[in-house]
């Protein structure tokens, strides 16, 4: 995946999200692998394969990794500060294993803290049916300042279709009436995602 040029707006919020204990951001898999004490070289297959040998061999494993998920399930936290568009997909990525389109909007408040968590939509294998009152009308009744828009391509290809053009357009342009900024808007695929802000059409 491309490296994107982060918007002014990512820069502010990342600003305010404590630093990692660990530097592990873009390491290769078999160095996060090392990292939990299995050394495995650099060319041990796929880390599919890496982790059900593993799992074999150790069962903190399969615990690590139920773990993970169930943490990536959790609604973000209230009162919690949204970083870049790479930590709303990472928090997100789980809704690459759903077989439909899910969309969720995050509420924030002026400081940009999370207020809460909405799935607005569920739709087809390739759609979701998307209308800004119904994005909005959460917002508006809890005050937000801004939002963050959040969905997923079952297909595993993240790359924004005309559509998720249109609709984040129609979005921003509805905030702008409501005085809400739309922040982003992050589509999720399979190990990969895309930005809206990232690309400039925020």
């Amino acid at each position: 995946m491309k490296k994107r040029k982060s918007t002014d707006h990512s820069e502010v919020i990342a600003e305010t999200t404590p630093p990692c204990l660990f530097n592990i951001r873009g390491k290769p898999d078999h160095e996060l692998l090392e990292i939990l004490g299995f050394e495995v070289g650099k060319h041990r297959g796929s880390i599919h394969e890496l982790l059900k040998h593993l799992q074999e061999i150790d069962p903190r494993i399969e615990a690590l990794i139920e773990l993970t998920q169930r943490y990536l399930k959790t609604p973000l936290p209230e009162g919690q500060l949204l970083g870049c568009s790479h930590d709303i997909f990472q928090h997100y990525q789980y809704l690459r294993d759903l077989k439909q389109e899910h969309f969720i909007v995050v509420l924030l408040n002026n400081k940009y803290q999370v207020q809460q968590e909405i799935t607005v939509s569920i739709g087809t294998h390739n759609r979701s049916i998307v209308r800004p009152k119904e994005v909005f009308a959460e917002a508006i009744k809890q005050g937000a300042a801004a939002i963050v828009c959040v969905h997923n391509h079952p297909s595993g290809n993240s790359q924004m279709s005309p559509q998720d053009i249109d609709v984040t357009q129609r979005l921003r342009e509805s905030g702008q009436l409501l005085d809400i900024k739309l922040l982003d808007h992050v589509i999720v695929g399979n190990n990969s995602y895309t930005s809206l802000a990232d690309e400039g059409f925020l």
